[in-house]
């Protein structure tokens, strides 16, 4: 989470637009506070690791499960919660080594998971789950709007010339 705020990174951008006076007078301060939540989502778009969540997931049955609803792209499972590790594996090297691997028989602890960025709130897990497990999951998430320009930004504050360079495209 950043520590700058907005109105800092604003600022910056007035400078350089030559709009110093106050609210701005081509461009006005709700159209640049628009921009700056735009490029903290064009961030995260390109790099989904700009903005993360490590949670506990508690599993449904089966093999198919679904990240939390801010989830937007899977990053890593780590471990089941009693702390056993979860490996990644190729839902090819699944489908060939045991076809049928989706009918198995379903535990609490799960082995292995398989993600598809085709599907990047969704994963599934091996062996099924009986619904009474839970995952440490990584994933990306999308950065809420600031509403304020007295708002802190919400990456992290190595962003904000990425962000600064943004509202300048924008302008």
């Amino acid at each position: 989470m950043g520590t700058i705020v907005a109105q800092a990174i604003v600022d910056r951008a007035r400078h350089i637009l030559q709009d110093t006076t106050s609210g701005g007078t081509r461009w006005l301060d709700p159209e640049l506070l628009k921009w700056l939540n735009d490029a903290q989502r064009e961030i995260v778009l390109l790099k989904p690791n700009a903005y993360s969540a490590v949670e506990s997931v508690s599993l449904v049955p089966g093999t198919k499960q679904a990240l939390p609803a801010a989830g937007l792209l899977l990053l890593a499972i780590v471990r089941n919660t009693n702390g056993s590790a979860v490996r990644r594996v190729d839902r090819n090297i699944m489908d060939s080594e045991n076809n049928s691997w989706h009918q198995d028989q379903a535990t609490d602890m799960i082995e292995h998971y398989i993600f598809d960025e085709d599907a990047p709130d969704t994963f599934w897990v091996y062996p099924p789950n009986t619904g009474g497990g839970s995952v440490e999951v990584i994933y990306s998430k999308a950065p809420s709007d600031l509403t304020t320009l007295s708002s802190t930004i919400t990456l992290n504050d190595i962003y904000a010339n990425v962000i600064l360079d943004y509202l300048l495209y924008r302008a």
